[in-house]
């Protein structure tokens, strides 16, 4: 009778752990339904039982909620004593989230050390932001030592999982042979796995490398097409490099009246070599009414954000104007730049 007691016992054990795991799935899937419909309130309350519980889907997703501050006050210590209970539990989204915490200093003091020590947690675990991040840190040396060939790695496992922003920099890792000899063709490769997602500096830098010639044959109605679709999306460099071609009739038809708008558009997210080109296109009056005032405001504006070209073409520009005008010109630049680019001119 012991052994049969015994299995018996097992059995039950096991059907008892096999209820309560599938009552625990059904009541955070009712929060998740609640989240679906707008009720933060009511999935808090789903939740708050579960993850006192130790479940840590909930535990993580009630962190979610004292982050953004939705269904509670808004609580970012709060919300990293949860993610780190979870993230305990080996829970890769909450080992990235605590990443996050400690790499913009929320909820706990910044400390680059451990927020790679926390992505590497996700990352470990195929985790593909995680992944992309470890591989960032690694780059630029945040956290750890820089170690391209560790950034190419990692950048690489998530490039393969899709992350568009992993395969742009895989891309710029092969364009400029860090941690991998120098390739344009597979620069372009992984720009173009990056750009047919939709991500605007992979567009641009697929631009580019047409416009160059760079792991593809120079084409510059192809280069156009790209940097139209970063441009479209407001990507600064893609507007600039589009007004280019746009001002020299490069793959497109000359036309300065539309380099101008997008010289602007890039100027006002304070790119300096379109503020350049504007104040060259009013000073020439190019697509626009010549005025030597904006000339100099916008030369003045990139001249003070390290444009080095710029106050060549100012000193060409004193000659021409009044001292008041120079005045007035500088202090039209001063407002453009206290008003990040919001009013200028």
């Amino acid at each position: 009778m012991g052994p049969q007691n015994k299995t018996v016992g097992l059995i039950f054990a096991l059907m008892f752990t096999l209820i309560s795991s599938t009552a625990l799935a059904q009541n955070f899937e009712a929060g998740a339904a609640a989240v679906r419909a707008g009720d933060f309130e009511t999935a808090v309350s789903i939740w708050r039982p579960l993850a006192k519980q130790g479940d840590a889907r909930a535990q993580f997703q009630l962190g979610i909620s004292y982050d953004e501050g939705e269904g509670v006050e808004l609580n970012d210590e709060t919300a990293v004593r949860l993610y780190r209970m979870a993230a305990e539990q080996n829970y890769a989204l909450a080992q990235l989230y605590m990443g996050f915490m400690y790499d913009v200093g929320e909820g706990v003091a910044k400390d680059m050390v451990e927020a790679a020590r926390w992505f590497e947690l996700a990352a470990n675990q195929g985790n593909a932001i995680g992944q992309f991040q470890l591989g960032y840190k690694y780059h630029f040396g945040y956290g750890v030592n820089t170690d391209h060939q560790l950034a190419l790695k990692w950048y690489k496992l998530a490039a393969e999982q899709g992350h568009e922003v992993a395969q742009n920099n895989l891309g710029g890792m092969y364009e400029n042979g860090n941690g991998v000899d120098a390739d344009s063709v597979a620069a372009l490769r992984w720009y173009r796995m990056a750009a047919d997602q939709g991500y605007s500096q992979a567009q641009s830098n697929v631009g580019f490398m047409y416009d160059v010639g760079s792991g593809t044959p120079e084409n510059d109605v192809e280069a156009v097409r790209w940097y139209r679709l970063a441009a479209e999306q407001g990507f600064a460099d893609g507007q600039h490099n589009l007004a280019l071609m746009y001002q020299y009739g490069d793959g497109v038809k000359e036309n300065d009246a539309e380099a101008i708008q997008l010289y602007l558009a890039a100027a006002e997210q304070g790119t300096a070599g379109s503020q350049l080109n504007l104040g060259l296109m009013y000073q020439y009056g190019e697509g626009v009414q010549q005025s030597n005032i904006l000339a100099y405001m916008w030369l003045s504006v990139a001249m003070r954000v390290g444009e080095p070209e710029a106050s060549r073409y100012l000193s060409d520009l004193n000659p021409n104007m009044k001292q008041s005008e120079i005045i007035q010109a500088n202090t039209m630049a001063q407002i453009c730049l206290d008003s990040n680019y919001q009013n200028c001119g």
